[in-house]
């Protein structure tokens, strides 16, 4: 037995019934696994979940990232062979919330090293839901989709997935998150009146094939019926009541088809986002007593402007997250995942634009910690770098996430705090 705190809910009145409880971890049986929690991810289904529950006290949480204590005989997670002090992920288990947790080893999986503790603790929830979304939706290469909301978790990762599968998308957003939008692969619109002639005059007269809705409202399913003849292809995870009585797919609850779609993606998305193919940014990480203020930040839809939070029982990493723009190189030369090799004796180019694996990303320099210029829009994956003087080192941001492709030995080893 491991003892452990745990956030549970006592009852369905939502964060007022939320409560912090010390309990004992099992010790994992066969084919489980006890995991010292680093970081768990918070999303707004955690609170909903909590909302629309009979059984209480309920466990809290989905996911989680951090260390293998203790391993049941015979066992193996379900990337295959561990160790007791490896660092994991685990998705889909009961009680995410918690400083420790035994779980089933198949909801587990190896985090690599170029992935990001808090990363991955918001990773599978918001992106095996993103790709259920396309699946759901029937979409193909080439198709010209909308998608509301696509400035939060789930709307971000799957911008990233259209991209990579050559989907076209019209992301309805506020006006403050276009320019996030467009980093992320979509064509921005901005929701409010007047948004169904906004989207057809981003269309420009293609027909748009599928919606997706990932915030539920009104407008949003409105003007996805106006533009979709096809309901089949019109899919929310928001509004499930319009779904119902309009006759269109709603994604979540026991639908067994799609819970075995998720599960089949849960490796691939984790080297995806181990590549620097696929972000989840976090809004903001919290410590672990705060996990109701993390929960009214997501369920309120203002976390940064951005997606899930993260719950930590390490204060030094607690909000507000460090300033991105702070990583730098220590070595003098680091070639990048997109085969751009960068000397410090480039550091005082005014702008250079670099290509490579069908990527376009343009880096660009000053003599201070001030930005020049604007990053390139076509790929998400965006740096800029800046120049110490005499110290001449190079700074680097990856879109709004810790840039985790930057700092495996094949690519940008060395990475380090000034």
């Amino acid at each position: 037995m491991t003892p452990a705190r745990r956030w549970v809910a006592l009852g369905p009145g939502g964060l007022d019934d939320f409560a912090l409880t010390d309990i004992e971890v099992t010790s994992p049986a066969r084919g489980e696994v006890t995991i010292e929690v680093t970081a768990a991810g918070v999303n707004p289904a955690d609170l909903k979940h909590a909302l629309a529950a009979t059984d209480f006290p309920l466990p809290i949480g989905y996911e989680v990232a951090g260390r293998n204590i203790a391993l049941g005989p015979d066992t193996e997670i379900g990337s295959g062979a561990v160790a007791v002090g490896h660092e994991v992920l685990a998705f889909r288990v009961r009680g995410g919330y918690a400083t420790a947790l035994t779980v089933p080893a198949e909801k587990v999986f190896a985090r690599p090293e170029t992935l990001g503790v808090d990363e991955a603790a918001g990773l599978l929830l918001a992106g095996t839901t993103a790709a259920d979304m396309l699946r759901a939706a029937s979409t193909a290469r080439d198709e010209l989709i909308v998608l509301h909301g696509a400035s939060g978790a789930v709307g971000v990762a799957l911008l990233q997935l259209a991209r990579l599968w050559g989907i076209r998308v019209i992301s309805t957003a506020g006006p403050r998150s276009g320019e996030r939008v467009r980093d992320f692969g979509g064509l921005p619109v901005t929701y409010g009146p007047g948004v169904l002639d906004r989207i057809r005059a981003a269309a420009d007269g293609r027909p748009i094939a599928a919606a997706l809705d990932a915030v539920g409202t009104d407008e949003a399913v409105d003007a996805s019926l106006e533009l979709v003849a096809d309901r089949s292809r019109i899919v929310t995870i928001a509004a499930p009541r319009r779904a119902a009585a309009d006759g269109f797919q709603a994604l979540g609850g026991g639908r067994p088809e799609g819970a075995e779609f998720r599960d089949t993606l849960r490796t691939s998305l984790i080297r995806l986002t181990s590549d620097g193919d696929l972000v989840i940014p976090i809004g903001a990480i919290f410590g672990f007593e705060q996990a109701r203020e993390a929960l009214r930040l997501v369920s309120d839809g203002h976390a940064g402007g951005r997606s899930s939070s993260a719950l930590t029982g390490d204060s030094s990493r607690q909000h507000p997250r460090p300033d991105l723009r702070r990583w730098r190189f220590a070595p003098a030369e680091h070639r990048l995942r997109f085969g751009a090799t960068i000397p410090r004796s480039r550091n005082a180019d005014p702008v250079r634009t670099l290509s490579g694996r069908g990527t376009r990303t343009r880096w660009l320099t000053a003599r201070s910690f001030a930005p020049v210029g604007t990053p390139g829009q076509q790929t998400g994956h965006h740096c800029q770098t800046w120049n110490r003087g005499q110290n001449r080192s190079v700074l680097v941001y990856k879109g709004m996430s810790t840039p985790g492709c930057l700092r495996s030995p094949g690519s940008a080893a060395g990475c380090e705090w000034p």
